[in-house]
C-alpha cells in the first residue's frame, strides 16, 4: 500500500464505516453482514462449480491419518467453526428466538461443513501433490489453474471480503453483548459507603518501597 499511512487510513475508514452502520441500528448491521456473506460465498461457489469438472479422481485417494495429523486438523477445524457463538448475541432482536436461532445455527453449521468439504475436494482433486507446495494460498492457485489469473484475483478478493466480514460480524455481536451486560446487570451491584460512619477497609503502600502500610 506504499507505506503505513495508507494502511492506517484504510483501517480507520473501515472501522469508522462499521461504527456508523452499527450506530444506525441492528438491522443495518445485519444487512451488511448478510451482504458480505453473499459476496464472499460467490467466489467459492464458482470455484466449486467449475472445479467439480476438473477433479482428477486419482488425487482424492487418502490414507489413514496419524494421531498427530488428526490433532493438527482438529485445531484447524476449531478455528474454522469458532465465532458461531457470536450469532447468538443479537438473539433479542430476532422474532421467536427459541425457534429461529437453533434452526439458523444448525443450518449454518451444515452449510459451512458442506462448503468446506466441497472446497477441499476441489483443491485436492485439482492440485494433487502440488497442494502442499501452495499451502499458503491453495484456493488461489486452484482458481488460477481453472479460471486463469482472473479467477485467482477473484478468490483473493473473496478472502479479503471474508476478513472484513469477520470484523463486521464481531463488532455487531460484541456491541450487543456489552448492551446486554449494561441492561441486565448480571454482576452484583456493589454499594459504596453510606456515610462517614460506614466501616470500610483501606489498603495502601509506601510510595518508595511498595511495602504494605495498612
Amino acid at each position: 500500500l506504499g507505506g503505513i499511512a495508507p494502511l492506517l487510513t484504510m483501517l480507520n475508514s473501515c472501522a469508522t464505516g462499521l461504527a456508523v452502520v452499527n450506530i444506525r441500528g441492528i438491522k443495518p448491521g445485519i444487512r451488511l453482514v448478510e451482504g458480505i456473506t453473499a459476496a464472499k460465498l460467490l467466489p467459492l461457489l464458482l470455484l466449486i462449480g467449475v472445479g467439480a469438472w476438473g477433479i482428477n479422481p486419482d488425487y482424492l485417494k487418502m490414507s489413514m491419518p496419524t494421531l498427530s495429523q488428526v490433532g493438527q486438523s482438529s485445531i484447524v477445524l476449531i478455528f474454522a467453526f469458532v465465532g458461531i457463538e457470536v450469532a447468538l448475541m443479537p438473539s433479542g432482536e430476532v422474532r421467536e428466538p427459541a425457534r429461529t436461532v437453533p434452526r439458523a445455527v444448525l443450518t449454518a453449521l451444515v452449510v459451512t461443513t458442506l462448503v468446506y468439504l466441497a472446497i477441499q475436494a476441489v483443491a485436492q482433486g485439482v492440485l494433487g501433490p502440488d497442494l502442499a507446495t501452495h499451502a499458503d494460498a491453495p484456493l488461489a492457485e486452484t482458481a488460477r489453474r481453472l479460471l486463469g489469473d482472473a479467477g485467482r484475483m477473484l478468490v483473493l478478493a473473496g478472502g479479503t471480503i471474508s476478513m472484513f466480514g469477520y470484523v463486521a460480524g464481531d463488532m455487531l455481536g460484541t456491541l450487543e453483548y456489552e448492551a446486554l451486560l449494561a441492561a441486565h446487570a448480571p454482576l452484583p451491584h456493589l454499594d459504596g459507603p453510606a456515610d462517614e460512619w460506614y466501616a470500610i477497609a483501606v489498603s495502601y503502600t509506601s510510595g518508595t518501597t511498595g511495602d504494605p502500610k495498612g
